[in-house]
């Protein structure tokens, strides 16, 4: 990665901007959140989108604002302000994709024009594939182009000026528009036929597709940013605010999905200069690092997101926690996790991305011509599909030119997995394993092809795991979250995080909750207490299961487990929540239904059943009780997981809402209006101002005045020290004596500035422990003179060897600076 030279955020502030919340409204904000203590605003996208977006991601306009969120007035006037008090800017981007609908003028032209439009070169379409060539398919029909004219959803307009296409007027061809002055009775198929595109079944895209596209959602239309011209076209508007300064820094969205991305972010640094901040959206896989030429100041936090997540579980007890889930749910042996995310890519990729399976074929062809798995179109396209399922990372990044070491590594070791997979083409494997170490430069033929795939492999890889097995694997849902995995990290020692952490970048960004999570950071602080509380835990889900309402139901048991755990980690769900959930994460398992063929009688009655879970007054006595053993802890892992967001290397990231407890589900769960003038009403409170013993009840409480205060004071600290918590150096402190592995302490130090952190990992069932619990553990520190623990106010003279129990008198963490 490039070195620091760009402004770096102290901390940063997602805001999901939307109709309902746009400049204005978060104009008027900015007080509240510079008084929280936040340093940037990390904006989702303003260009302009499908009208009625609720994210910003379907751009339909490259270079305009969108209206929806406010005018050109309303956005100057909020940098304006946010420049007045010192906050910097980051701006989501979207660099991969566009709305494939009639909002977006740039579709409308290659609709109306085909190959000959001006715009026609932006966007990744195969003019030449064998079932459309020369045309677009347009594949929005919610039935067969037959049927759909029968019915009268496909028609010629009254004036003959468009094809009516539902309540969508597609425009027609120039070629198309002079026949039929001459002729205006030609028929509605010979119309069509005249057409620079081609109306399918949504479905069609299964099996063959001529475009790029976003994952699996066909309305989204992927770009060519290896084009010099489609750059500058995209970035216009960006790069004259990166000069203006009213953006500081930038956001790449999805930037996996890139054919080049390293050739991209090249590019895009020389068009925004040295000083501006750039983070990527990158899943790093465990070990996995960012490839050293990308000229960025790290990721948005993914990764950190991981490490943090798995320091809240105790790792003594998965054992106990798997045996009670095959038990209740009936599931004799479970699944090796690395097979079971095999055969769930294989599943997408066999029925969802078929067509894009058979574009790689045709590029696979071109590299591998003359070798006898390029001359064999079957048995070429089961070696890739093999090879794509089995891929560890999410993609690797060969160029023209020489292929990296790095990139061969990943690209062979997928080959190797495959082959050590069950029922895979060992033959065709075996030589496209032999073709990738023999590879040494990547010509014009090997680089397209090694690309595309990479392209393909990056979507396969989120598909298959974030939006099919996690909604699966019901065992440990606490870490069924992206970047993250029940088995990846599972037995992550205090000495590897304190190893992934002095390897960590400075400049990343570190993120706890996010739009695209699929549980916010406390409902996860809560599903942690299974693994804390196991006795309880075991007690309550055998009890819950015995009930009536669960052992009558005819609902499949890991459901109902699944279903068991949301209650758990969202004390505040509601009836509507709980069932938007449900639906979603049936159809996303893709086992007992799914968005292409849903089951409804089986989502009928796991709806039915989630609403009598919520009412069941035996169910709801035992919920309780387990809440009221478990908040404390849960508490705990909140107050940890807010100390290690904002401590270690990295700037905290806080996603809209989270300073208060949130126990939001997956999209569009988390992107609910957030009650901004309770949140600054609770902020303007008297804050404790010096260090009494006697005020210090609040920090054991879990309310949403505790969690707003504490970040407060983590985020003003961060503040107070800002070149320390920017390019501070991590260091481990061991801890002597007693409680090694339950104590987490580690120091940030820049010249003669430092900090002391350390918490309390495992408690057990001790709901608040004090220091006295680890009385016989000590810490070899240097002379820090007298420090002042941020949290609570307290001082000591810190120097030498220093005891554990003076450290975390009050509470189970502390921040000693």
């Amino acid at each position: 990665m490039s070195e620091q030279r760009a402004a770096v955020p102290l901390s940063t502030y997602r805001v999901q901007l939307h109709e309902g919340f746009g400049f204005a409204a978060l104009t008027k904000i900015l007080p509240y959140l510079h008084q929280l203590g936040i340093d940037w605003i990390y904006a989702s996208p303003v260009l302009a989108a499908t009208p009625g977006s609720s994210h910003g991601y379907d751009v339909t306009h490259v270079n305009q604002l969108n209206p929806e969120l406010g005018t050109e007035e309303e956005w100057e006037s909020l940098h304006q302000q946010r420049r007045a008090i010192g906050m910097g800017w980051l701006q989501d981007i979207v660099p991969n994709h566009m709305a494939f609908n009639l909002s977006n003028p740039w579709i409308r032209e290659v609709l109306r024009h085909g190959q000959a439009s001006t715009v026609a070169k932006h966007f990744d379409i195969d003019w030449h594939h064998p079932d459309y060539r020369g045309k677009l398919m347009f594949p929005f029909l919610g039935e067969t182009l037959e049927k759909a004219i029968e019915h009268g959803n496909v028609r010629l307009n009254a004036d003959a000026k468009a094809i009516e296409v539902y309540d969508r007027a597609l425009p027609l061809s120039s070629r198309s528009l002079g026949k039929l002055a001459a002729n205006p009775d030609r028929s509605l198929r010979e119309v069509l036929g005249d057409q620079h595109y081609v109306l399918t079944h949504w479905r069609a895209t299964e099996h063959a597709i001529n475009y790029r596209r976003f994952f699996t959602v066909n309305g989204l239309i992927c770009l060519r940013q290896t084009r010099k011209q489609t750059f500058a076209a995209t970035h216009q508007r960006v790069v004259e605010w990166v000069k203006e300064d009213l953006v500081n820094g930038l956001r790449i969205d999805h930037v996996d999905g890139l054919r080049d991305p390293t050739g991209y972010l090249q590019q895009l640094r020389a068009a925004v200069g040295p000083n501006t901040y750039i983070a990527v959206e990158k899943i790093l896989e465990q070990g996995e690092r960012l490839p050293g030429q990308w000229p960025v100041q790290g990721t948005t936090g993914y990764d950190f997101l991981a490490i943090a997540n798995q320091m809240l579980r105790d790792p003594n007890t998965t054992a106990t926690l798997e045996e009670l889930y095959a038990e209740l749910t009936q599931v004799p042996s479970l699944p090796e996790l690395g097979e079971l995310v095999f055969a769930n890519k294989r599943l997408v990729l066999q029925n969802r991305m078929g067509g894009e399976l058979d574009n790689l074929v045709h590029h696979a062809r071109g590299a591998l011509a003359g070798l006898p798995l390029g001359m064999d179109p079957a048995l070429l396209r089961a070696t890739l599909s093999d090879w794509l399922c089995a891929f560890p990372v999410y993609r690797a990044y060969p160029r023209m030119g020489r292929l990296s070491e790095a990139a061969r590594r990943i690209l062979v070791e997928a080959a190797d997995a495959a082959l050590s997979m069950p029922n895979t083409q060992q033959q065709g494997l075996s030589m496209l394993r032999s073709w990738l170490r023999s590879i040494t430069r990547c010509d014009d033929k090997t680089a397209e092809f090694l690309q595309r795939a990479m392209q393909l492999s990056g979507p396969l890889m989120a598909k298959g795991i974030e939006d099919t097995t996690f909604y699966q694997d019901a065992r440990y849902l606490a870490c069924n979250e992206v970047g993250d995995s029940p088995a990846f990290h599972a037995n992550l020692s205090i000495s590897s995080f304190h190893d992934r952490m002095a390897e960590r970048c400075l400049t990343d960004m570190n993120a706890s909750s996010t739009h695209d999570t699929k549980r916010a950071e406390d409902h996860r602080a809560r599903l942690h207490t299974l693994s804390a509380l196991p006795v309880q835990w075991s007690a309550f889900a055998k009890t819950s299961f015995a009930l009536p309402v669960l052992a009558a139901s005819e609902v499949p048991r890991s459901v109902q487990y699944l279903l068991l755990q949301t209650l758990v980690g969202c004390p505040d769900l509601t009836s509507d929540r709980l069932k938007a959930f449900a639906l979603k994460a049936l159809r996303e398992s893709k086992t007992h239904s799914s968005w292409v063929e849903p089951n409804k009688q089986l989502e009928e009655r796991v709806l039915a059943l989630g609403e009598a879970m919520l009412r069941d007054p035996e169910l709801r006595t035992l919920l309780q009780r387990y809440h009221e053993a478990a908040t404390p802890l849960a508490w705990l892992n909140t107050l940890r997981g807010l100390v290690l967001k904002c401590t270690a290397p990295g700037s905290p990231d806080v996603y809209q809402g989270t300073e208060f407890l949130d126990y939001s589900l997956v999209d569009p769960d988390n992107r609910r209006t957030v009650d901004y003038d309770k949140r600054a009403a609770l902020l303007h409170e008297e804050r404790m101002t010096s260090f009494d013993e006697s005020q210090l009840q609040w920090l054991q409480t879990c309310t949403n005045a505790s969690k707003l205060r504490v970040l407060q004071l983590l985020l003003l600290m961060r503040r107070a020290q800002p070149d320390l918590w920017r390019s501070g150096s991590y260091v481990p402190v061991n801890v002597m004596g007693s409680h090694p592995g339950e104590l987490l302490a580690y120091r940030r130090v820049h010249g003669d500035d430092s900090a002391l952190v350390i918490l309390a990992l495992r408690t057990g069932s001790t709901a608040w422990p004090h220091g006295e619990d680890y009385k016989e553990a000590t810490l070899e520190l240097p002379h820090l003179g007298r420090l002042t623990e941020q949290l609570t106010g307290s001082t000591l003279e810190l120097s030498g060897v220093t005891q554990v129990s003076d450290l975390l008198r009050y509470a189970p963490v502390a921040v000693w600076q």
